[in-house]
């Protein structure tokens, strides 16, 4: 994850802790494994889209549990440019 924005990575990881649900610990142990496979479930994934979208005004797509962490920040870096 050295290839990835601090604060967007920070940003996404606090919102897969608060609102997700998601352990920090998860998340370091297994940083190439998609969203789903750390135990976002489809409701977990929908609060992902929606504080995404809230703080960053970026749709993420709807089979963004395929994505991982630095997946995901790249996808609201390149649609934030």
């Amino acid at each position: 994850m050295t290839n990835v924005a601090p604060d967007t990575a920070t940003l996404v990881r606090d919102v897969l802790e608060q609102s997700c649900g998601v352990e920090a610990y998860e998340i370091d142990q297994h940083p190439a494994s998609p969203l789903a496979d750390l135990g976002l479930d489809s409701l977990a994934l929908l609060e992902l889209q929606g504080k995404i979208n809230e703080l960053h005004g970026v749709e993420l797509p709807e089979d963004v549990g395929r994505y991982t962490l630095a997946g995901v920040v790249a996808l609201i870096e390149r649609s934030s440019r």
